[in-house]
């Protein structure tokens, strides 16, 4: 069938089953413009969102989607997270000619390509936490599962101050928006407890936070650890891990201006992620691989097997404690109670959806991933619109 003759069948076909019932000019236009975008997407065609547009996008995805959803592995999920998106937006936006299906086919893309930025900025974040770690030996993967767990031991000097770093420092960098775990936030109320001040039901630190936090700290750690052997004499320069041309190449550095930027290109396996496959290019979907996913899994049910932990809630209790007294607060003021009415109002949520997390597709499928970077720039959400690449 050729391309007009689609158009025919698709314009006659809706046109009959709905012209009956919407004669309304304006519903009669949006349906068709509906269609006019299936049949654009269905030959590749990509719609540019204008900035304010793009700005809806992401800030759905930050304070809204990045709740539950880490992972987007194949196009119906990337369908399903516009789906949840165009769900925020319309809370905003009365627009009854912003159909789900118009929504869906113009901006797919777009959210797919800012949910991945998004994500990569936060494993960037969570990176500079870890390097701000100032004690040596620097945490460890068990450290981090013990925390995860709510197995910390306070009294232990060393597992106390692990704890109190993974609680006041990392976790924040994980939650999409800086200003959704601000200090108003997490040293009035435990970490499990917390929530958002318009709904009360709706935790500001998830599970799911939790989990990819401690997932990309697994996913990176010797990364990591060969960035901290290289900074005495590097640390100046933007490091960009590089695919080497042969598997067989020497590991080698070389220091270029890159967009404006001194830069250390650098080529050696070390820098490779490993639930990631940081060494084969650009990835729609950002690169993990389906162990990585699989892993995650793992860790979200140790999240929330270490919530419901009768450890749990002392614990947490006497970490606020340390942690308030750190910073010149009072010990007990906000710790046994909702806290002061110092809490920032958050953005309204939809319902949040039930994600089917479902590892039909890992990224490893794309045979690709990226080899980018993140751009330097302090914890403001502004700095979102400067990531360039993807997760590495």
């Amino acid at each position: 069938m050729s391309s007009s003759d689609k158009r025919n069948s698709i314009s006659s076909n809706s046109g009959s089953s709905k012209r009956s019932k919407t004669s309304d000019p304006a519903s009669r236009i949006a349906e068709l413009e509906a269609e006019l975008a299936i049949i654009s997407a269905s030959k590749g065609r990509k719609f540019k969102p204008n900035t304010e547009e793009l700005t809806r996008i992401k800030t759905a995805i930050k304070v809204y989607v990045w709740r539950q959803v880490k992972f987007i592995t194949n196009h119906d999920q990337a369908k399903q997270v516009c789906k949840m998106v165009w769900k925020h937006i319309k809370m905003f936006r009365r627009d009854e000619e912003l159909t789900q299906k118009t929504f869906t086919y113009k901006y797919v893309e777009s959210v797919l390509s800012s949910f991945t930025q998004i994500r990569s900025y936060q494993m960037a974040q969570m990176e500079k936490s870890y390097q701000s770690y100032r004690e040596k030996p620097k945490p460890t993967l068990d450290e981090m599962e013990l925390c995860l767990r709510r197995e910390i031991n306070i009294k232990d000097e060393r597992q106390k101050n692990v704890f109190l770093w993974y609680l006041d420092c990392y976790l924040l960098k994980a939650t999409g928006s800086s200003q959704l775990f601000g200090p108003n936030h997490r040293r009035y109320a435990t970490i499990s407890k917390v929530v958002t001040a318009e709904d009360n039901k709706l935790q500001v630190m998830t599970p799911e936070h939790e989990a990819f936090a401690v997932l990309t700290f697994q996913n990176n750690l010797s990364r990591w650890q060969y960035y901290d052997k290289l900074r005495p004499k590097h640390g100046h320069l933007q490091f960009l891990p590089m695919k080497k041309k042969h598997p067989s190449d020497v590991d080698k550095t070389v220091e270029e201006c890159v967009n404006g930027k001194a830069s250390l290109r650098i080529y050696s396996d070390k820098c490779k992620g490993k639930y990631t496959l940081s060494d084969n290019g650009q990835s729609k979907y950002g690169g993990w691989t389906a162990e990585g996913m699989n892993r995650y899994k793992v860790l979200l049910e140790a999240a929330k097997l270490g919530r419901a932990n009768v450890t749990c809630e002392p614990l947490e209790k006497e970490a606020l404690k340390e942690i308030r007294l750190k910073v010149g607060l009072t010990a007990v003021v906000g710790a046994d109670d909702e806290g002061p009415a110092l809490f920032k109002k958050t953005p309204k949520n939809a319902d949040v959806d039930t994600w089917d997390f479902d590892f039909i597709a890992s990224d490893s499928e794309d045979n690709d991933c990226s080899k980018g970077s993140i751009t330097e720039g302090e914890d403001n959400d502004d700095e979102i619109s400067k990531v360039t690449g993807t997760a590495v």
